[in-house]
């Protein structure tokens, strides 16, 4: 382990240098590095001798709340929640663990200013109030994390100022929350599923009831009456039987907007009036009615702009595990961005920083990271959609981050400005962006814009004439590691799932480019429709215990690759783990001129050359700063490879040699003190698939082989040959000449490609055991062949 006495930002410093001595190392070798530095930032800080740092660590560590203020924990100091309720003064805080629940008691919060009444979560479950919870004669109370099951209510606010009844679950009980003759409330982020109303507001005024999700109810979603005025009905999500809205003829300057309502019935009340959308007294504010085309039918909107609605008002990530680094992005616009909100309120409501937990997202210009609530950082900017940010807890074993807020537009395409390198200040052209969506989106559909020109490429195309790099760099929270995300991948691994965070880098230092990304979702099973020639060795390292690993690594081979850098080259990332193992290949030494590559030099943990050569060798380097850990190189997927290819491993440490791949799984050695291993893998091209006279990659003739494996299962192989260029169709049907697949409908240079059959229909349905036909047609040439598949 690195000695964080030598831990530092400075750009003086050597790449292997910063890749030793910084725990968690560099991005690219520049001044980038990982959230892993808040731990020597926060050493460095007490060391430095600031007034009270260090005293005011360990009063944090020891004492953990401010003064004045206190918290009662029920039933550790208390056996019910309404004794706790007693004993609390102003401003103090009752936290009711699960332990007890359910509580069934009706619990009153009267006079009580600025009390915090919460429940506190094990993993998805809140604590149960099998009763009512009054807040009565109260100023800026808050009732917030439970299940509360009442009969003729579950909460109700009387008399009060102030008060919020926040991301609760409310059900079981004939109106959700009532508000009487109080004003300045909130009813924000719960969810009902009462038998009569959700809310009900009598002589109320001045409140906001948002982003509540109503699952069930019978009368009204929401019923104002008694001369309610100034009150916001906004961004709600309605299910149910009932009127959404009714507003009594007494009721003034109330505004209904941005509301999702879904299969409402017929008007309860039977009063004689159209209360479905009865407008009530004059100035109450209504937004026009609009059918939102794309969702199921019945499902309406009120909404000025409904472009920006969705049906996602709330979101969570599950099971968020301590001490795992998470580059986080939320899948909507949260109601609060700040991180205290989003992510705080999770981590048991504990302030932010460490040792508690951290925010930290990655400032372009200033070419560092910007933690929430450092001192000696300015904030980073507060979450919102297709922002990403690192986020590491403390705090609890194991928790959800839950978030409220509105979802991006579903009707166009969501747009993040890229950061252009600055070359002259030696600043890479990165940005922490994340999935904007509540649901799974494929890497490959992705495209890219140039501000200035209006011209707009797909993200594979704006790679390849150098605008970007592809990949979208995830961090596999779960397995510790970076994990490259390809637009050339098949779209099973194209996949960027909700709530994660992501890098881009933008290469050209001339355009002004935004990233788009479409609001589609990912349906399984995707169709694949067939690989191009070419392959891909995988090359994951670990370390023996299973404790430590960089799997997502390895070489490959393509058609349109070259020698040096091109678009499918995958960068480097540095783990911001305190202990890691990488394997990479480097191109970043000027003094090794073969493998330096001067127009983008660096660590790459991808490396594809083109396919005109019989022997290529690939360098590559183990890094890691364990000590006196049995590490193992394995490369999984060899069989997939064509056997015309031979694979040759060299330890440059020791001499060490195995001749052929295909003969052992993995390669094992000793990390010693740590460091960086050399090893060099020789590929030779040795082909048995064509003619052995020809010593050409390129075909005489054209010719469809025979699928391999046949009879198959799972998938087969089709290769053929061009002798020279055409469209090509490639196609499978039945015994019966129904068209079942088109696996190539492209034009194709002269070449030797293959392709791969999953034994499934255009729809991605599973065929029926028997034999089928495969027929290719390049021009007037065309040939057929039979298969079988068995299941």
């Amino acid at each position: 382990m690195c000695d964080n006495d030598r831990r530092s930002k400075s750009p003086e410093l050597s790449q292997s240098e910063q890749g030793c001595v910084i725990t968690g190392a560099t991005l690219f070798g520049d001044k980038l590095t990982e959230c892993e530095t808040i731990f020597a930032r926060r050493e460095n800080m007490c060391r430095k001798g600031r007034s009270g740092t260090l005293l005011l660590c360990l009063f944090l560590l020891l004492a953990g709340t401010a003064a004045g203020a206190k918290t009662i924990v029920i039933p550790k100091d208390y056996k019910t929640i309404q004794e706790g309720v007693n004993a609390a003064g102003a401003g103090d805080t009752v936290k009711v663990l699960m332990q007890g629940s359910p509580y069934k008691e009706n619990i009153l919060v009267e006079g009580k200013s600025e009390l915090t009444l919460e429940g506190v979560r094990d993993g998805n479950n809140r604590p149960v109030i099998k009763g009512s919870v009054t807040i009565e004669k109260t100023g800026r109370a808050e009732l917030t994390n439970f299940v509360v099951e009442g009969k003729e209510y579950g909460a109700s606010i009387e008399d009060s100022k102030g008060v919020d009844i926040r991301a609760n679950i409310i059900r079981r009980c004939e109106v959700g929350v009532r508000i009487i003759a109080s004003s300045d409330f909130r009813v924000f982020n719960n969810t009902f599923a009462v038998t009569g109303c959700a809310v009900v507001t009598r002589k109320a005024e001045g409140g906001k009831i948002g982003y509540n999700s109503v699952e069930k109810f019978e009368k009204a979603a929401f019923l104002l009456m008694d001369g309610s005025q100034n009150i916001g009905i906004q961004y709600n999500r309605v299910e149910g039987e009932g009127t959404p809205v009714y507003l009594q003829t007494d009721t003034a300057h109330n505004s209904v907007n941005g509301n999702l309502f879904l299969r409402f019935g017929e008007d309860p009340f039977d009063d004689g009036h159209d209360n479905r959308w009865f407008e009530g007294s004059e100035g109450n504010h209504w937004e026009d009615w609009e059918e939102n085309e794309g969702f199921e039918e019945g499902v309406y909107l009120i909404s000025g702009d409904s472009e920006s609605i969705d049906e996602h008002p709330f979101e969570v990530f599950q099971n968020f595990s301590k001490m795992k680094y998470l580059m986080l992005a939320t899948p909507i616009h949260p109601e609060d961005g700040r991180p205290e909100a989003v992510v705080g309120d999770d981590f048991g409501g504990e302030p932010a920083g460490w040792p508690r937990w951290i925010v930290c997202r990655w400032d372009w210009k200033a070419a560092e990271y910007y933690f929430y609530g450092e001192p000696d950082t300015p904030d980073p900017p507060p979450f919102e959609a297709g922002r990403g940010f690192w986020v590491l807890q403390n705090v609890l074993d194991s928790t959800d981050i839950d978030v409220f807020g509105r979802g991006a537009s579903q009707r166009r395409d969501f747009v993040i400005p890229l950061n252009p390198p600055i070359e002259e200040e030696k600043i890479r052209g990165l940005k922490q962006v994340g999935n904007p969506f509540p649901y799974t989106i494929d890497w490959g559909n992705s495209k890219v814009t140039d501000e200035v020109s209006r011209k707009t490429l797909t993200i594979e195309e704006a790679a390849e004439e150098g605008w970007v790099d592809g990949h979208a760099y995830t961090w596999d929270w779960e397995n510790s590691q970076y994990k490259p995300v390809s637009p050339w991948d098949p779209p099973a691994k194209r996949k960027i799932e909700e709530w994660l965070g992501f890098w881009v880098e933008q290469l050209d230092p001339e355009r002004r480019l935004e990233l788009l990304i479409p609001p589609e979702k990912v349906s399984a099973p995707k169709v694949v429709a067939g690989l191009e020639e070419g392959w891909f060795l995988e090359l994951p390292v670990r370390s023996v215990d299973g404790k430590f690993q960089d799997i997502y690594n390895g070489l490959g081979i393509r058609p349109d690759a070259s020698s040096g850098p091109d678009a499918y080259d995958a960068v480097e990332f540095m783990p911001p783990t305190t202990s890691y193992v990488q394997l990479y290949f480097p191109h970043d030494n000027p003094n090794d001129p073969e493998s330096y590559w001067q127009n983008r030099p660096g660590k790459y943990t991808y490396d594809y050359r083109d396919m005109d050569w019989t022997e290529q060798i690939w360098t590559f380097e183990v890094s890691t700063n364990l000590s006196d850990t049995d590490l193992e190189i394995s490369w999984p997927n060899i069989d997939s490879i064509p056997q015309d290819y031979q694979f040759c491993l060299e330890d440059l440490e020791n001499g060490n040699r195995i001749e052929s791949l295909r003969e052992v799984t993995s390669y094992s050695f000793n990390s010693g003190s740590g460091g960086v291993r050399s090893f060099r893998l020789i590929v030779s091209y040795h082909p048995t698939a064509v003619e052995e006279e020809s010593k050409s990659r390129f075909p005489e003739t054209f010719t469809l082989e025979q699928n391999i494996p046949n009879p198959f299962n799972a998938q087969t192989r089709i290769r053929y040959h061009l002798a020279r260029a055409g469209h090509v169709h490639l196609i499978i049907f039945s015994l019966w000449g129904q068209r079942v697949r088109v696996l190539v409908d492209e034009y194709k240079k002269a070449g030797s490609y293959a392709v791969v059959w999953d034994g499934r229909d255009t729809d991605g349905r599973e065929m029926a055991s028997g034999i089928y036909l495969y027929r290719i047609e390049v021009g007037a040439c065309s040939q057929t062949r039979k298969m079988l598949l068995i299941r």
